[in-house]
């Protein structure tokens, strides 16, 4: 599964509904492009560079056969040399359609009644519990120190943590103790990712927050002295 198809699964509710109560319009898109972005780069269409401020450059459009890819592609030409975090915040990249329609080809999500008195979206209502679920085994596993994090998970670690839901979807199978152990817990794991797909959850831990008023009270330059939040602990 795709880095962004996991993001998806991991920041809705079975029901298609947010995770995080009251969230900002923006916040699934973001989620969703930082996992598209870790998706080409590991693709190998797009690189990553490490230096601050980390910016995207594209290595080629190649289609890959993939929906949620090659929709990506079609757009990320526009982001060549731009900002890491300008391409993240960018609406036109959010693959929110793409990422459910793949979902609910592969059999993980099934269309339900619209939203908003039937004149809205349709819902997109997640099949079994069971792809989410090996989703968090996985991280589990990952801060057990069972397994060395990969590029897919340093991405969806750093980027819940930028989104401010870290606490709520990842304190309890993270083993920390509150908060701030939560944070530089995933740090950590980020600093240890292989590179270059590890290269997109670094630079998301060097910009600000993503929803901030979701999000860690770091300030705007950094995640030094962060805290995720307290929801969930």
């Amino acid at each position: 599964m795709l880095t962004s198809e996991e993001m998806y699964l991991l920041l809705t509710r079975a029901n298609g509904d947010p995770e995080v109560a009251g969230a900002p319009a923006y916040f699934l898109g973001h989620g969703l492009t930082s996992g598209l972005t870790t998706d080409l780069v590991v693709a190998e269409r797009v690189a990553v560079t490490v230096e601050p401020p980390a910016r995207v450059h594209v290595l080629s459009t190649a289609p890959t056969g993939l929906l949620v890819l090659d929709w990506g592609l079609e757009r990320i030409g526009d982001r060549d040399g731009r900002t890491l975090e300008s391409t993240l915040r960018w609406g036109r990249f959010n693959p929110e359609l793409a990422v459910v329609e793949s979902l609910v080809q592969a059999g993980v999500l099934e269309r339900g009644k619209r939203k908003l008195m039937g004149f809205g979206m349709q819902r997109a209502i997640q099949t079994s519990p069971e792809p989410k679920q090996r989703i968090r085994d996985r991280l589990a596993g990952v801060f057990a120190g069972d397994t060395a994090p990969t590029a897919q998970d340093a991405s969806i670690l750093a980027a819940l943590k930028s989104l401010g839901a870290a606490a709520l979807l990842l304190g309890p199978i993270s083993g920390a103790a509150d908060p701030v152990e939560l944070d530089e817990r995933i740090e950590a794991l980020v600093a240890a990712s292989p590179l270059p797909g590890g290269a997109v959850a670094r630079g998301i831990l060097e910009i600000a927050p993503l929803a901030p008023h979701h999000g860690s009270s770091a300030n705007s330059t950094g995640t030094a002295g962060g805290s995720a939040g307290v929801v969930g602990f």
